[in-house]
């Protein structure tokens, strides 16, 4: 195992006074009774900004893909896991829908600071005392997403073109008319739930794909792309989709630090000019 429980003092999400709870803590992995050989010399770290312009980048960089459970989703997971609980268990995918149910504090500025680290040559994080990353294993333990399975992008997923998804498609144009020609997440969900049966639990699955795993630029919106792979899961077949949540974390990494590097490197202009 990586990981072992010990009790420590802990202070909630939401904040307060520390009480001593039972946590999980990643082992690691040098034992520091040894002399441990010299770390190989890792790309060149680029200079940290100032605390004024990691305040200014919070105020321009939107995070719309971690957002909170809507209201209804929490009861909505609950319903259909007295159902479906077994064959979330199979593919590998209850902790991660479980997450979805919480709500994630997130640090903005703490996110530009770190993603001013990142290296998208290398996918890690370069700081004067070395390198890190984001692993597949953090995704698996972290995220509660399988890595075993067929991949996202794999043809037999989209191999046949399934009845269900047909009714989906159709299902599509009614949302469209009642929420301005838009498949709105919220107008999906309420849509679907309580409908019973088979296609409830795909409509379900669609909502957690779009929503919590795999989200895009048009926030809000229900995507088509993931409709075979929802069907899949149902169906009892195993996806890796923690391969795909870190190549998208990686991707939006680099874009991040793209843009954190167009920024300073204009800020750095204006001011010498």
């Amino acid at each position: 195992m990586m990981i072992f429980e010990r009790e420590e003092l802990m202070i909630r999400p939401t904040g307060g006074i520390p009480t001593p709870r039972k946590a999980h803590f990643l082992k690691s992995l040098l034992n520091p009774s040894k002399q441990q050989p010299p770390l190989s010399k890792p790309p060149s770290l680029s200079l940290s900004s100032n605390p004024e312009i990691i305040q200014n980048l919070t105020k321009l960089v939107l995070f719309k893909g971690t957002p909170n459970p809507q209201v209804e989703w929490k009861s909505w997971v609950e319903v259909l896991q007295q159902t479906y609980h077994s064959i979330w268990m199979k593919v590998g995918i209850v902790e991660a829908i479980a997450a979805s149910t919480y709500m994630v504090k997130r640090d903005n500025a703490l996110i530009i600071s770190l993603a001013e680290k990142w290296c998208s040559e290398t996918n890690t994080f370069v700081f004067p005392w070395g390198e890190c990353s984001i692993s597949l294993e953090d995704v698996m333990i972290l995220g509660g997403f399988p890595v075993l399975g067929v991949l996202v992008l794999s043809p037999s997923i989209n191999r046949h073109f399934d009845e269900m998804e047909v009714n989906l498609n159709n299902c599509c144009d009614e949302i469209r008319n009642n929420c301005n020609n838009l498949v709105t997440q919220l107008g999906w969900m309420r849509y679907f739930k309580g409908k019973g049966g088979q296609l409830e639990h795909v409509a379900f699955l669609v909502l957690w794909l779009s929503r919590y795993v795999f989200p895009t630029n048009v926030y809000n919106i229900v995507a088509p792309n993931v409709f075979a792979i929802a069907i899949s899961l149902t169906k009892g077949t195993k996806i890796a989709l923690g391969h795909a949540v870190l190549a998208s974390i990686y991707r939006d990494l680099s874009m991040l630090k793209e843009k954190i590097d167009h920024f300073i490197s204009d800020d750095c202009q204006n001011d010498g000019s």
